[in-house]
């Protein structure tokens, strides 16, 4: 059975993906820093299955390396879904850039950006040894429109998105695609007009791990995502011919 890892599973979205991973014949480990560690025994209890919980702090390489290695050497490691977020999944206060400051900096971009970082440079070994594997970062529009007194959440999304697209180019060789998806805000909606809810996210992020993604590249297939589960706009970054 394909093993993957949700960071951040505890939130609202990482539990509409885990929940969809599920179903799709995925064990799934939920990575969450202690903060969510209840929330996420908890939703380990609600989904039942093959779930399991694993205390990541995702900003901390340390961290991320000790529990990597003990999920790898479990066997079957095959994906690695970028979910963590520094806000718990919801949009930060806005807040004009002047009264921000470096403190509010290594905050949002430690979890936000490092910790895809982080998760990334861990697992990619692990997935190249596989012969295969998949990574999935979530974002939102703030990543690819910056978010008016939102600057450094916006910096920070934006930086996983072209981080996607560089790593996708250089591992889509080894059999390893990246790709990460707009999973909106609070108050966004998609395309088919209603909110856009974690299950859409969960089911698109199901897809994009499947082998049945493995003719997605570039921006070329987002009207494809839209059409089958709503999702507001995509990203999609493999360049693997």
């Amino acid at each position: 059975m394909p093993v993957a890892i949700v960071t951040g599973g505890a939130s609202s979205i990482g539990a509409g993906i885990a929940e969809c991973l599920l179903a799709q014949g995925w064990e799934v480990v939920l990575a969450e820093g202690a903060a969510g560690q209840q929330s996420a025994r908890e939703l380990a209890a609600r989904l039942g299955g093959k779930v399991s919980v694993e205390e990541v702090e995702v900003a901390r390489p340390d961290s991320v390396d000790a529990a990597f290695r003990r999920i790898a050497a479990r066997g079957g490691l095959q994906a690695l879904v970028n979910c963590a977020e520094s806000t718990g999944g919801a949009l930060p206060a806005k807040a004009p850039f002047v009264s921000t400051g470096p403190a509010d900096w290594r905050h949002l971009i430690e979890t936000d950006l490092n910790g895809v970082f982080n998760c990334c440079q861990v697992a990619i070994p692990h997935l190249a040894s596989s012969g295969k594997g998949a990574i999935v970062s979530i974002v939102t529009g703030a990543g690819l429109k910056g978010l008016k007194e939102a600057a450094i959440y916006s910096a920070a999304k934006a930086g996983v998105v072209v981080f996607a697209q560089a790593m996708a180019q250089e591992l889509g060789p080894q059999n390893i695609r990246i790709n990460s998806i707009d999973a909106g805000g609070p108050d966004a909606r998609n395309v088919l007009s209603r909110k856009t809810a974690p299950q859409d996210v969960g089911k698109a992020v199901a897809f994009l791990l499947s082998e049945r993604a493995s003719h997605i590249r570039s921006e070329e297939h987002t009207s494809e995502l839209q059409s089958r589960f709503g999702i507001s706009y995509a990203v999609f970054c493999l360049k693997k011919k």
